[in-house]
């Protein structure tokens, strides 16, 4: 059984530093697996970032999926791996859930 794993984000946080307007704070990372048969399951966290370098600030505007991905990865990747196993465990107890069987007797 193979699961494929996807991040989508919402809830971006903003404020302002210095001259810097619309600086992503933090944000809210959902991650979902779905294996071969179409079991998924999904969970998230959120994720905060470091004070914007405004040498390297991007735009709120230009802020693109690659960014947040990148940012997930470098202030996240703990906890992709944890919502990683919990999605696991929880596809795997669906496949392997019990059968209700009658008893062979009445």
């Amino acid at each position: 059984m193979a699961i494929t794993y996807s991040q989508s984000y919402t809830n971006a946080r903003v404020s302002t530093f210095g001259d810097l307007t619309d600086v992503v704070v933090s944000y809210y990372c959902v991650v979902t697996g779905v294996d071969d048969s179409g079991i998924s399951s999904s969970a998230g966290f959120d994720v905060s970032l470091p004070n914007a370098d405004p040498a390297s600030f991007i735009q709120f505007n230009s802020l693109t999926k690659e960014i947040f991905d990148t940012w997930t990865a470098n202030y996240g990747s703990a906890n992709i791996a944890s919502c990683q196993i919990a999605i696991s465990d929880v596809i795997n107890a669906v496949l392997n859930a019990p059968q209700i069987k009658p008893l062979p007797f009445e």
